[in-house]
């Protein structure tokens, strides 16, 4: 009927397509040498992520400490984290597992990098 004012129906409930979280907290951040893949510090985690899409491929999940600090092999079929628990891990980027994990500090690392030879 004319004039007469048309009823709006409304969702009340909404499913999520796409989220933004945080994928960078401060600390360190690399690229691979092929420059496919970015890596980033998220608090007690190394985040993984598809330069070309911004997708995340991995979370490199730590001991509950925050991560000090990092370095990608240059090869790119490892990585090298250490937190500030003193662990230090060797990902395997191939499968994104831990290869190995050891102590071998007294104080945390602060820094690292990985020469080719």
């Amino acid at each position: 009927m004319p004039g007469e004012k048309e009823k709006v129906l409304a969702k009340s409930c909404f499913d999520c397509v796409k989220s933004i979280e945080s994928v960078y907290t401060g600390g360190r951040v690399a690229i691979n040498q092929a420059e496919t893949q970015l890596f980033t510090t998220c608090n007690e985690d190394i985040e993984v992520l598809d330069l070309a899409t911004g997708n995340k491929q991995a979370e490199l999940k730590g001991d509950t400490e925050i991560v000090t600090s990092f370095a990608v092999t240059p090869d790119s079929a490892h990585l090298v984290s250490a937190s500030r628990s003193l662990q230090i891990t060797i990902w395997d980027l191939a499968t994104f597992k831990p290869a190995r994990s050891f102590k071998a500090h007294e104080a945390p690392v602060i820094s690292m990098d990985i020469d080719a030879t």
